[in-house]
């Protein structure tokens, strides 16, 4: 395997298992400040997380603040909470990609400059192959659109690009895909407040709830999912620190 800079991030690139002891009782942590997802999972590798919390990972103009996985990835009773990055706030995935009884609330997806066109967002999750959700709950996720010009912004819980996906008794609800304050018209149109289908060949959805979610809002007085969070952090963090 391989472990990039502890402060940061950690990389897999064979067979790994990470292990809490539950997700209230162990905290995996960003920095808050812009360094990088918590957790990379390099092409060609399996990794399983199971048991923990993952909080703080921004990754910018990167994809997948808390996990950015171009592997194969199983989770397991996670939560993953107040995380942000360009696409995937929470979670990006671009492998088998299966999350069970795990909890991705309060993150960020952020688009800012991007080529028209394109379609980005999945405040919550972004999958782009096969995708196993079962018995989640993915909640106050918001896609914030800034400064992009003919974009589709959308996917404000989850977002699937060519996922063959399956959604099974999950909850979805009071996601938000909203317009930065003083965007105007540089931005095009958003959809799919809880969740998005873009081209994906199947998809099927069994005893979801998808519920109280926001598609596509300009500008308004009321403050946005990421506004009515400020300040409210874990107050318990173990970072990861090079021993």
């Amino acid at each position: 395997r391989c472990l990039s800079d502890w402060s940061s991030d950690v990389c897999s690139s064979d067979l790994l298992t990470f292990q809490g002891a539950g997700m209230n009782a162990t905290i995996v942590s960003g920095r808050f400040d812009g360094s990088g997802s918590v957790f990379k999972i390099a092409g060609g590798a399996s990794a399983t997380i199971e048991d923990l919390a993952i909080t703080g990972g921004q990754a910018g103009q990167g994809l997948g603040g808390g996990v950015s996985s171009d592997g194969d990835l199983t989770m397991m009773r996670d939560q993953v909470l107040f995380n942000s990055a360009f696409g995937g706030g929470g979670i990006y995935g671009d492998g088998s990609t299966i999350i069970d009884d795990s909890a991705i609330c309060g993150n960020d997806s952020v688009p800012g400059d991007v080529p028209a066109a394109a379609a980005v967002g999945g405040g919550g999750v972004w999958l782009q192959r096969t995708a196993s959700l079962t018995n989640d709950l993915i909640s106050q996720n918001t896609v914030t659109v800034v400064n992009a010009f003919g974009i589709a912004w959308a996917g404000g819980g989850v977002f699937l690009g060519s996922a063959t996906g399956r959604l099974s008794n999950d909850t979805i609800t009071a996601n938000e895909v909203v317009a930065a304050p003083g965007s105007g018209d540089l931005v095009s149109g958003g959809a799919g407040g809880g969740v998005f289908v873009q081209d994906s060949p199947s998809v099927a959805m069994s005893f979801d709830t998808i519920a109280a979610s926001i598609p596509g809002q300009q500008p308004a007085e009321r403050p946005t999912a990421r506004q009515s969070r400020a300040g409210q952090r874990p107050t318990v963090i173990h970072h990861l620190d090079q021993a």
